[in-house]
């Protein structure tokens, strides 16, 4: 499988915060409540949907784990809390994407998974 692409990565994650944020406004979660929502999405998506939020399927990517095996919830819970301080520190999560011996973000590689890209 070949590793995830740093557009492809952001786009997926794009596409996710879009989709979520109108789907939770339409059913009425406010502010606070969209953050455990977000998390538990991030969580039941790895560990349940083959791998992949929505955005992560249309982008034709999916977790793993560093063994290339389906990730459990208890990889993906830490993943999905790690994902957004990853982020957040001026993006420090795709400065390691880039690099061939470095090809995981933070919050992948605290909770020993990879994002792969996976035939539609």
């Amino acid at each position: 499988m070949k590793k995830g692409e740093l557009f492809k990565r952001f786009s997926a994650v794009a596409l996710d915060l879009a989709l979520f944020y109108f789907a939770a406004k339409v059913a009425g979660f406010h502010h606070a409540g969209l953050v455990f929502l977000w998390i538990f999405y991030e969580t039941a998506s790895a560990a349940q949907w083959q791998g992949a939020t929505l955005g992560k399927k249309i982008m034709g990517l999916r977790v793993v784990t560093t063994a290339k095996k389906p990730v459990r919830w208890s990889k993906a819970f830490i993943r999905a809390l790690a994902k957004p301080f990853s982020a957040a520190i001026l993006l420090l999560s795709g400065l390691g994407i880039g690099k061939k011996e470095k090809i995981k973000t933070w919050h992948d590689r605290l909770a020993g998974t990879a994002v792969v890209g996976h035939a539609h």
